[in-house]
């Protein structure tokens, strides 16, 4: 039965090969997310290490090499110079969209592989550069998308290429959050858009992870009601092969809730929260008329993502969403806004 299969192998770590080592990272970008997520979830690894912290605010850095040991704090030109390259192997980058290029070039210059945020950067054009210096530099790239490491969504892919659902057809995922206006991810030069780039860009790019397939058109519409530079609203709809549908919506504010649905011939599951960084997610699964109820502490999404790009690098596994994941995103987004703008539907 498929509710077995979630209870006994829905936490299943399928890529630890249990090899023993510790990367250090360098933490480029000590914003909120770096500060509040990211950093305390690194304590709970188990082959990271924080060492480096890189910030445009020394009175932040100087507070967090206490509250989390960091050995060394720099400043952005001084990562750019080279500083402190003995005291970390790879580097983390958070840090505004449009600033992603200029940081993974230097950390490419340095030999160090990089875990970069997504989107990968504020246009697909810099996305595309930033992949092509590290391919270049022979480092590895990951971008940073979580939720493919998140052991439900994992298992979830496997349900669907194994037929445990059925045929597919539709999935629908959702992301609304309320956030103040005055963030830079409303600033069209740093962030590059708005809500379909921020966030809108993860029921995308989970859809794409758990279908293991590719877009053929999108249709699409984004509005921003207070006038802001970039789309505060969006939604969208992608037709994959097999005339399998998936709705995505995604809004800067609404009343915060997010959901994931696979809606199969024989079986829909429901996942709920889907994305943010709750460790206690509930599974539903809907089988012959009949509804099965997971609730589980899951694990930390970031500390499966920063282990499993550290047994990357460790075992010379290739990480996967790599950066031409990033750079496919970013070429849907690029439709998503053209059909938007045109009120049409796109072909991809």
């Amino acid at each position: 039965m498929l509710q077995d299969i979630a209870r006994n192998e829905v936490a299943h770590r399928d890529w630890d090969s249990g090899t023993d080592t510790t990367v250090r990272f360098a933490f480029v970008g000590l914003g909120g997310f770096t500060e509040n997520v990211v950093l305390p979830a690194i304590s709970e690894t188990d082959y990271c290490t924080a060492t480096v912290g890189v910030t445009g605010t020394p009175e932040t850095g100087e507070r967090l090499v206490t509250e989390y040991d960091l050995e060394r704090i720099l400043s952005y030109d001084e990562f750019h110079d080279g500083e402190a390259l003995t005291e970390y192997d790879a580097v983390y980058i958070c840090t505004p969209n449009a600033l992603h290029l200029e940081y993974a070039e230097s950390a490419a210059d340095f030999g160090k592989p990089v875990l970069c945020e997504k989107p990968l950067e504020a246009t697909s054009e810099r996305a595309r550069q930033l992949r092509d210096v590290c391919d270049e530099a022979g480092v590895p790239l990951m971008t940073a998308y979580r939720m493919q490491l998140e052991p439900v969504t994992r298992r979830l892919r496997e349900w669907i290429r194994d037929g445990k659902l059925g045929d597919i057809v539709a999935v629908r995922g959702s992301l609304d959050i309320d956030i103040p206006n005055d963030q830079w991810r409303f600033d069209e030069d740093l962030a590059g858009g708005g809500a379909t780039m921020d966030i809108g860009i993860y029921p995308l790019n989970t859809a794409r992870f758990v279908l293991d397939a590719e877009p053929k058109a999108v249709t699409a519409c984004t509005a921003s009601p207070r006038d802001m530079e970039v789309d505060e609203h969006v939604t969208f709809q992608l037709t994959f092969p097999g005339d399998i549908t998936v709705h995505g919506q995604a809004s800067f504010e609404a009343q915060p809730k997010t959901e994931f649905q696979v809606v199969g011939t024989d079986a829909t599951v429901c996942v709920s929260p889907a994305f943010n960084v709750a460790r206690d997610r509930t599974v539903e699964i809907l089988k012959d008329d009949q509804t099965t109820e997971l609730v589980a502490k899951w694990g930390d999404e970031i500390v499966e993502e920063f282990d499993y790009f550290a047994q990357c690098l460790e075992t010379g596994m290739a990480p996967t969403p790599d950066g031409n994941e990033g750079v496919r995103d970013l070429e849907i987004i690029d439709a998503i806004y053209e059909s938007a703008e045109r009120d049409d539907t796109i072909e991809l």
